[in-house]
């Protein structure tokens, strides 16, 4: 190490803080010019990487913790060339029951006056789709090869007062053909 900063291991004081209090950007910079990368250690193991590539790395879980007010925003700044999120665990099959690719707890509370939330909410904006052969989905289900066990592609639980709701009519397509339109009257 070119620079090691120690403290007693009876001392209440932090070894390094930086503070940059001017309106210029890059104040505080780690420049990874070589194959180096940047690691954050606890007890000399790395539980953060930084690479040079531009990857993250954590060892262990990514908890977040946000405030009332706060939420996460994963935004593109150029047209997207792939996929946005990809949550994989190729070659890391679970042999363990309700372990999911995601999972969504949402809690809504008793108030005054009518609310409207979702689990999942879908804002689609099709606008891209001018050639007869765009196609967009907002939910897309792929092909699968079926092993031995009973797989569904889609499994609505009890407790519902409606189990599929369509403003209009519900149109049912097997092979890209409308095979059954239900009409609210």
């Amino acid at each position: 190490h070119i620079l090691q900063i120690n403290t007693d291991a009876t001392s209440t004081a932090g070894p390094l803080e930086i503070t940059s209090n001017s309106a210029d950007g890059g104040d505080i910079e780690f420049n990874l010019a070589s194959a180096g990368d940047f690691e954050i250690q606890d007890a000399g193991t790395a539980f953060v990487t930084f690479s040079d590539a531009g990857l993250t790395t954590f060892v262990n879980d990514l908890d977040i913790t946000l405030g009332a007010s706060e939420n996460l925003n994963v935004t593109a700044s150029a047209a997207p060339t792939a996929d946005l999120v990809v949550f994989s665990n190729s070659g890391q099959g679970t042999i363990t029951t309700a372990i999911d690719g995601l999972q969504v707890n949402w809690v809504t509370t008793a108030v005054a006056g009518s609310v409207d939330n979702a689990g999942i909410r879908l804002v689609i904006d099709p606008v891209g789709a001018t050639e007869a052969g765009d196609t967009v989905e907002a939910i897309d289900i792929p092909n699968i090869t079926n092993p031995t066990g009973a797989v569904t592609a889609l499994q609505i639980g009890t407790g519902w007062d409606t189990d599929i709701n369509a403003t209009t009519d519900l149109t049912l397509a097997i092979g890209g053909a409308n095979e059954v339109i239900l009409n609210a009257t």
